[in-house]
């Protein structure tokens, strides 16, 4: 699918504090390259549909641009810049905050068919894939729903929903990420700046830590 409409949503619905009108779901906008900076990760999933983003883990760095996602599925303590961001053509990222207990319930619903782990192993905490077209499809339709306030409060949450299928069922590198998800993260795992940013709607703490963070 055409990244147009998603830059021009993610634009339009960008605000200072960089939350929106759904929960859960973060808007960014960046129009300069500053230094890296350290923050946690939180537990999101992140698409960018302008620029570029690295973020680094110890000695591990994830590169990650425009039609690509990066899931975060442990909260973990991260370091992260927009590599290629300026105001002619700014960096737009949309979020998706994990909710632990929902990523759970989808992958006893997929089975182990559709939500077996790629090559096996340990699942990473962190991954970066390109994002499939009925992905970007899912994101784009949950952005179009700030425009419909109506629509939105019975709409959101099932295409959040699809978003975390899309991703589970993709066969994609995020697919190993979500699938380490634990139920028990909602008591256990702090959510994070990223994802807590995302539940207080004006923040004043999103602008300082948001640039560690995936999206």
């Amino acid at each position: 699918m055409p990244l147009e409409e998603f830059r021009t949503l993610l634009a339009r619905h960008a605000r200072p504090d960089w939350t929106t009108a759904i929960d859960g779901v973060l808007v960014s906008k960046v129009d300069r390259s500053d230094p890296p900076a350290p923050s946690m990760s939180g537990m999101v999933l992140a698409v960018i549909a302008q620029g570029a983003k690295r973020l680094a883990l110890g000695d591990r760095v994830y590169e990650y641009g425009a039609g690509q996602f990066l899931v975060a599925s442990v909260d973990l303590p991260v370091t992260g810049q927009f590599t290629q961001a300026d105001p002619a053509q700014p960096a737009l990222g949309f979020g998706l905050v994990l909710e632990p207990s929902a990523v759970a319930e989808l992958l006893l619903q997929a089975g182990p068919g559709d939500a077996r782990r790629a090559g096996g192993g340990t699942p990473s905490g962190i991954a970066v894939s390109d994002a499939p077209p009925a992905l970007l499809d899912a994101v784009v339709r949950l952005l179009r729903l700030l425009d419909e306030p109506r629509d939105r409060p019975v709409l959101a949450p099932l295409v959040k929903r699809e978003i975390l299928w899309r991703v589970i069922t993709s066969g994609a590198g995020g697919r190993r990420s979500v699938s380490s998800v634990s139920p028990t993260a909602v008591s256990a795992t702090s959510p994070g700046p990223c994802a807590g940013s995302a539940r207080t709607t004006h923040s004043p703490s999103v602008s300082r830590t948001w640039h560690g963070c995936p999206a």
